[in-house]
């Protein structure tokens, strides 16, 4: 075979990875990003097993090793403190054989920056309007994807009427253990994670409309709202810098007819941007870019490959989707009665069966390719 080129839109967590993986298995690949710079927007992630098992799957394992914190603990708790439900890693890591890590996001956005290798040239402050054409092009431009919008514009995108919140703050201000949880107010979600010596990340969720104002204010209305809480909801939003405070509106994409047109993939948000009640954003845009890759290897025909990779992770991400969404009716519970009514719920589910969906849901291996 000569030489092959491929196009890659958007320098996102999906487009390096699948643009790294591509120029590994011997594709030259021409990495278009709008931005002036290749650089991550975002405090902190988690990568279910799933997730670590596709970067292990882009020759990564040993990089991700080095600043990935893994997780000890992880479950429900009400704003004083009690655990509605849990899950142990540790179990979950030997039904799996990997476990469930929290990582700083620049730091995983770095790692694949670097591993693009001699065959990726990055350009970067160029804006792509329209679909481009090539031998092989890949949409991973997010949720506001240009070329699926131009590909199927009836795909829509829907706010869920949700705000979320994240910050990274110093360790050392916490002077408690901070366990990866969850925890459920009315309408409210806190959750937290240690990234070692990166320090904490936090992550808020609320209403759309309960929280307005400057970033400044909206954290002060956070402290108000949540001061309260048990220990360290309080000691983390003290310690948070309202100018690295990230504020977004939750949307979601409707289900879209097919993530392959022809000799262009639609990859990662572009694909399926979900909300983040699972935290399996990142983790569905590595599977899609180790798949991707996996199968437009050795010279395969490029449509029929894309017709494949359409089978393998349309299926499976509006499976995720889907869960996602169930999950956040429950925990977004508002009302005395709903609240309790859920908290009932959480709490009599075994922890076992807990985590026998945590498997299903993580269980995922890359494709075999003959």
């Amino acid at each position: 075979m000569g030489k092959r080129n491929a196009i890659v839109i958007g320098a996102g967590i999906g487009g390096l990875a699948v643009a790294g993986a591509l120029g590994r298995h011997g594709w030259h690949v021409d990495l278009f990003e709008r931005r002036p710079e290749v650089s991550a927007v975002g405090a902190g992630l988690l990568l279910a097993a799933n997730g670590v098992r596709a970067v292990r799957a882009l020759g990564l394992g040993g990089q991700l090793a080095g600043f990935a914190s893994p997780v000890t603990t992880a479950g429900f708790r009400t704003p004083s403190g009690s655990w509605l439900g849990r899950m142990d890693p540790e179990r979950l890591a030997a039904r799996l054989g990997d476990r469930m890590v929290a990582v700083p996001r620049p730091a995983l956005h770095r790692m694949l920056a670097d591993a693009l290798g001699p065959r990726v040239t990055v350009h970067t402050g160029v804006t792509v309007d329209s679909p481009p054409e090539g031998e092989l092009v890949v949409a991973a431009d997010g949720i506001a994807s240009v070329v699926r919008a131009a590909l199927a514009p009836r795909v829509l995108i829907t706010d869920v009427g949700q705000v979320a919140w994240r910050a990274l703050v110093p360790a050392a201000v916490v002077d408690t253990e901070v366990p990866f949880a969850e925890t459920l107010g009315d309408g409210l979600r806190f959750g937290s994670a240690p990234l070692g010596r990166a320090g904490v990340y936090w992550y808020a969720t609320a209403p759309a409309g309960l929280i307005a104002g400057s970033p400044a204010e909206q954290l002060g209305q956070l402290r108000l709202l949540l001061g309260d809480w048990h220990r360290p909801v309080p000691q983390l939003l003290a310690a948070t810098d309202p100018a690295r405070l990230l504020i977004h509106p939750i949307a979601q994409l409707a289900s879209v007819p097919t993530m392959a047109h022809g000799r262009t993939a639609l990859l990662g948000d572009a694909a399926h941007a979900m909300t983040p009640n699972l935290g399996q954003g990142a983790c569905q845009a590595l599977e899609d870019a180790v798949t991707l890759a996996a199968l437009v290897t050795d010279g395969a025909d490029v449509p029929a490959a894309l017709t494949r990779y359409d089978a393998l992770r349309r299926p499976r991400t509006a499976a995720v989707r889907a869960q996602a969404d169930r999950l956040g009716s429950l925990v977004q519970a508002r009302g005395p009665l709903a609240r309790r009514l859920r908290d009932l719920l959480l709490a009599a589910i075994p922890d076992r069966i807990t985590e026998a969906g945590a498997v299903q849901l993580a269980d995922w291996r890359p494709p075999v390719t003959s």
